[in-house]
């Protein structure tokens, strides 16, 4: 068996070697010799992996594993992207990722992600909701901001700021409507 996956697999490496383009699966990429552990896709797909694996248990080894691979001002954006995305689409982790979050104070992470964070609130709080991705999002973004007002990462201030112009945003289209009811 071991010979027919050897063969499959140098099959596999001819078909990629003639289209460059061609599919090639990480674990083909790692039983070809051509994977490299160092590159930005093993980089993002650490990252993903470290961060869908997060529980409360395994914070301090996740924290441990992640801060060495960040290196450089792309891979901590990146992780402060994604940790953000994540947090706003999956509502039952908010809190999870902002305690994680309120310990990541390596190179300034934990302010950027703020950052993010606040951003994309003020985005969310400042357009139109579409559809029901959006208001997922929304809802999922204002609990992560939420979370991270309660893990003091966010001052109340601050926090209060957010969600007093999300609350204006809201009540701006009905109280138009009202108003023009009354004409």
């Amino acid at each position: 068996k071991s010979n027919q996956t050897a063969r499959k697999h140098f099959e596999r490496i001819q078909v990629v070697a003639a289209n460059p383009n061609a599919f090639m699966s990480t674990k083909e990429q790692k039983v070809a010799g051509l994977w490299d552990e160092n590159s930005e896709q093993a980089f993002n797909m650490k990252v993903l992996s470290l961060l869908n694996r997060l529980t409360q248990q395994n914070m301090k080894l996740t924290i441990k594993e992640l801060l060495p691979i960040l290196t450089t001002n792309e891979r901590i954006n990146f992780v402060a992207e994604t940790l953000t995305n994540k947090a706003s689409q999956e509502h039952a982790f908010a809190s999870l990722y902002a305690n994680f979050s309120s310990k990541l104070k390596y190179h300034g992470l934990e302010n950027l992600i703020i950052t993010k964070a606040k951003n994309m609130f003020f985005e969310y709080s400042n357009k139109e909701l579409n559809d029901k991705s959006d208001t997922h999002d929304l809802t999922g973004c204002s609990k992560f901001v939420a979370w991270l007002i309660n893990e003091k990462s966010i001052q109340y201030k601050d926090g209060y700021e957010c969600f007093e112009k999300l609350i204006q945003a809201l009540e701006a289209p009905k109280i138009a409507a009202r108003m023009l009811k009354c004409f």
